[in-house]
């Protein structure tokens, strides 16, 4: 062994019998990001937590000479399930809610994150990107995802997928998980109802067109009723409860005809009097070109309903819509909420 090899050795072993044996039990020794990473530029910033990419997967990836405080990278897919990696984060992030970075990009590209290989909760489809020359800012609320699998631990890190397409060329840098804007907050903030097309339905055929949820579109679906005998669809059960403040139901529709469509709402499935809105029947155009946004004030009908059945509102419930329009004409419907 070289002298310079054993000093080494023996300094290493010096400074770990002193964080076994010369620290107070109250005042751990603390590794910082230099101690990793011989680096000391990668705190967590405003708030922000901020990533670069540890390890790669069927890419040619070129970390690119930047004077910004954190690299830029040119990336580009060469096989099968192309992806990027990122280091493990060395102390607990709480509140992680949007991932967001810069980009440009040669062609679209599908992407998808998983932040637990070991769990397929873990695993989601993303919006994707659009061809770019110019630097352009990327957000995606994964929130919900997060809090599903408890991510934000010590040793957590994310994985992207880039699509299956090779030659791909993606420039990207400032890769962060952040808080929500204020914006951003007030669009996540809606229940969004989920239509359960495994449970019971009457009358209709309906179609589960949602690619990708997000809090700007919601969910999205083709609704076609077969027979005007009482047509209707049930939700999964509410992940939390209706607020009190939240007397509002809105959606977005499209119609390949125009013509009266019956809407009516059961917010609890289990209590059958006293839980159904009042009708809230509305005149649809025969417009496939843009959606159109309609709104229903029902707080008369939350009123009636807490007053007969007290827990009404509470999490857990499945809600019925019934919504009849002429037989055989498709209504596309999406962004489903009741909010304030």
């Amino acid at each position: 062994m070289k002298r310079h090899d054993a000093i080494k050795t023996g300094f290493i072993i010096l400074l770990m019998t002193f964080s076994m044996f010369g620290c107070e039990e109250e005042n751990p020794v603390k590794l910082s990001y230099k101690d990793i990473y011989g680096n000391e530029d990668w705190p967590e910033k405003g708030g922000e937590l901020v990533f670069y990419i540890d390890k790669s997967n069927n890419v040619d990836i070129t970390e690119n000479a930047s004077t910004e405080k954190f690299p830029s990278y040119t990336i580009t897919t060469t096989g099968a399930e192309p992806s990027v990696t990122t280091q493990r984060i060395l102390s607990v992030y709480s509140n992680p809610q949007v991932i967001t970075f810069d980009y440009k990009s040669t062609d679209t590209v599908e992407l998808a994150i998983s932040i637990d290989l070991y769990k397929s909760t873990g695993y989601s489809k993303l919006l994707g990107l659009q061809p770019q020359s110019e630097w352009t800012n990327y957000s995606f609320d994964i929130a919900k995802l997060i809090g599903e699998n408890s991510w934000g631990g010590i040793g957590s890190y994310f994985r992207l997928f880039l699509g299956e397409t090779e030659g791909v060329t993606i420039e990207l840098k400032n890769l962060e998980l952040r808080q929500r804007t204020k914006e951003e907050e007030e669009m996540a903030s809606p229940l969004f109802p989920r239509w359960d097309l495994t449970f019971s339905t009457n009358g209709v055929e309906i179609e589960d067109l949602t690619e990708v949820f997000n809090y700007y579109t919601g969910y999205t679906y083709k609704y076609t009723v077969l027979n005007s005998f009482d047509p209707y669809v049930h939700t999964y059960p509410r992940e939390r409860a209706i607020a009190e403040d939240e007397n509002f139901l809105s959606f977005e529709y499209k119609c390949e005809a125009s013509g009266e469509v019956q809407l009516f709402l059961k917010i609890d499935y289990v209590n059958s009097e006293f839980t159904w809105t009042d009708n809230l029947n509305f005149q649809a155009s025969a417009s496939m070109e843009d959606w159109t946004s309609i709104t229903f004030d029902i707080s008369r009908f939350k009123r009636l309903s807490l007053k007969q059945y007290p827990n009404s509102m509470d999490a857990g419930f499945r809600m019925r819509f019934d919504i009849g329009t002429p037989v055989g004409v498709p209504l596309y419907i999406r962004n489903i909420r009741i909010h304030k």
